[in-house]
């Protein structure tokens, strides 16, 4: 029975160096799938890390439906299964389409004791978008802050776009302060959609909040949103009263600091 195991431990090793073709590691990882089962009937358990090498390989290769019939087999001959093998089994079932199921895998998680981690989270996130639950998305980006993790920035620039989008960024108004304070993940292009997403739903003041932190990084919003800025500032003006010379002159931030960064590429300055 060593031998069986170390027939998967090989076959799994084999695709994380890629060394098979796909068609080679379709055929293997059924293989492999059937000498687990087999295993399993004669009460042989598997490491837990090659039990989550041949689960990444089954969903990755679109036998998402085979893996979870493994689950109940590892579980009873004693195979561990780690948030690793929940995962890959989150990632395929959103791969086909089919986010509905997210949840159902989340709470045997749960009951198995794995513990989600930031790769989990982010599944659940761009599963939630697909379905259109926003505040779920939402909800799982402000649990995911409180816990000091952060999405990566593929999962948080479609979370964006999708709330700006729906003019809904409100739903992560009390995020964003964290999000921009506590971590690197945020770029140019997000505080761009933030800021925007902002001034469209009426949020002035946190727009300009995040134009702050934005120019602290030495990145400057585009023309669009620079207008907008600028646009929001003369309403506010305008609507209480006549702005005087010297405020309207302050007020363009954006414009001073890129007169600053481009002035020395002006040509010779002929005024008397």
């Amino acid at each position: 029975m060593a031998g069986k195991v170390e027939e998967i431990e090989g076959f799994c090793n084999e695709m994380a160096k890629e060394k098979c073709s796909n068609y080679e590691q379709k055929e293997k990882i059924q293989d492999s799938a059937e000498v687990f089962y087999f295993m399993s009937t004669k009460g042989c358990s598997l490491q837990s890390t090659s039990f989550d090498k041949l689960m990444e390989g089954l969903c990755a290769r679109g036998y998402t439906v085979r893996a979870i019939k493994l689950l109940p087999i590892a579980y009873y001959s004693g195979t561990l299964s780690s948030v690793a093998a929940y995962t890959s089994v989150m990632q395929g079932l959103f791969s086909l389409g089919r986010a509905s199921d997210l949840f159902i895998v989340l709470s045997r998680v749960v009951v198995d004791g794995c513990m989600p981690d930031e790769e989990t989270k982010c599944i659940l996130i761009r599963g939630m978008i697909s379905l259109g639950h926003i505040e779920k998305s939402a909800l799982f980006l402000d649990l995911m802050l409180s816990q000091g993790l952060s999405p990566n920035s593929e999962t948080l620039a479609k979370l964006l776009e999708y709330l700006v989008g729906n003019s809904q960024v409100r739903m992560i108004f009390s995020s964003i302060d964290k999000l921009v304070s506590e971590f690197e993940v945020v770029d140019s292009a997000m505080y761009t959609m933030l800021i925007n997403g902002l001034l469209k739903e009426g949020y002035k003041t946190k727009a300009s909040f995040l134009l702050d932190f934005m120019l602290e990084k030495g990145w400057v919003p585009d023309a669009n949103t620079h207008a907008l800025l600028v646009g929001s500032s003369v309403d506010d003006d305008t609507d209480t009263k006549k702005p005087s010379f010297e405020k309207f002159i302050t007020q363009d931030t954006v414009g001073n600091i890129l007169a600053e960064g481009l002035g020395k590429f002006d040509g010779p300055d002929y005024r008397l």
